[in-house]
């Protein structure tokens, strides 16, 4: 499954037989039954559940449940800009694929990952989801994810009621100068406006919000402080935060209209050929963030915002594997280098010294 210059990467992998551009659920079909003919880019939301059994130790993980797909909200940096958000199917025919995969799981407790690029529903059909979900008798907490400013507060009102529990929010910046080189918006204080109702609203029902943060072409000492000051006034409706640089992913046919927009901005590449020898361009961001600092930076806010408690409360909910405990995660805490983790660590003495 790859983007759009398959020669480039029939370069790269010349043991692949098969280079399938964009989505690829027709392309294994066809690959188990006759020639392939490789001609689509887009493949609509499977109109099935996916049958979890199928997967070796299935057990261990958390199931996906596919709501919708596509965006096409423009942003710059997504691959997914120019494809169109589908239509959110039935609430009734997704509560009954809620039903389906608990039974996979014999009726254990599931924590599934409704997968959504921009989870978008209205709260009329929030309401209605949840009404079936009762109806169903389902009692299973949920995670999905959405832009900042696409879902109203009653919406989520109703979502949490159906059984949402964390959901991942990308707010990307809170500086208005770097949400319009994003092109996340076009009235910054409108949008940041509507991620503050939206994070309130979270607070208020009950729903941790963990919060996307993007280290964007042209970031300064300012633009970050902006970002974070933002998210601290807020701090009381965040649970976590996940912080990175941004990347510049594909071949040169893809890579360098962007690397030159961001060169616009003042962001250089760090290697000039890595869009031609792997397809994944890193970036000095500005002047002032050169890509190590970048980094440093990423991890400083995500210390900032986590402690353990946090971070475990967030990957441990639809991430980790279904038998992964605290108490293995704090065993692999104490093995590690804090310095290296994107979380404050708090009492490791007294950890050790209870298991000594």
């Amino acid at each position: 499954m790859v983007g759009p210059d398959p020669q480039w990467l029939r370069g790269i992998l010349p043991e692949a037989n098969v280079l399938a551009p964009g989505l690829s659920e027709g392309v294994i079909e066809r690959l188990l039954t006759e020639s392939p003919v490789l001609s689509r880019v887009a493949e609509p939301t499977p109109g099935f559940t996916l049958n979890h059994r199928l997967v070796d130790g299935f057990r261990r993980y958390q199931p996906s449940i596919e709501a919708s797909r596509g965006c096409g909200m423009g942003c710059v940096f997504c691959e997914e800009r120019d494809i169109k958000v589908e239509k959110l199917g039935n609430g009734i025919a997704l509560a009954a694929s809620m039903a389906r995969v608990r039974e996979q799981y014999d009726g254990e407790e599931i924590r599934p990952y409704l997968q959504s690029s921009m989870f978008l529903p209205n709260a009329r059909w929030a309401a209605g989801f949840a009404k079936e979900m009762h109806k169903l008798g389902l009692d299973i907490s949920w995670r999905t994810e959405t832009r900042v400013d696409v879902m109203k507060p009653q919406t989520l009102e109703r979502l949490a009621w159906a059984g949402l529990r964390v959901i991942d929010l990308g707010l990307e910046a809170a500086s208005p100068q770097q949400i319009l080189a994003m092109k996340k918006a076009d009235d910054p204080q409108r949008y940041l406006s509507a991620a503050s109702d939206l994070l309130v609203a979270c607070r208020d029902n009950g729903v941790k919000a963990k919060v996307n943060v993007l280290l964007y072409a042209g970031e300064t000492q300012e633009t970050l402080e902006e970002t974070t000051a933002w998210l601290d006034d807020r701090r009381d409706a965040v649970a976590g935060v996940s912080v990175g640089p941004v990347l510049a992913y594909g071949p040169p046919k893809t890579a360098d209209a962007l690397i030159e927009e961001w060169r616009r901005l003042g962001a250089r590449p760090v290697n000039k050929r890595a869009a031609a020898s792997s397809g994944i361009t890193a970036m000095h961001l500005s002047p002032e963030f050169p890509a190590e600092e970048a980094e440093a930076a990423s991890l400083a806010i995500s210390r900032h915002f986590m402690d353990q408690d946090a971070y475990f409360a967030l990957k441990s909910f639809s991430y980790y594997p279904r038998d992964y405990s605290r108490k293995d995660f704090d065993c692999d805490v104490a093995a590690s280098d804090p310095a290296l983790l994107p979380f404050t660590v708090k009492d490791t003495v007294n950890f050790e010294a209870t298991q000594g």
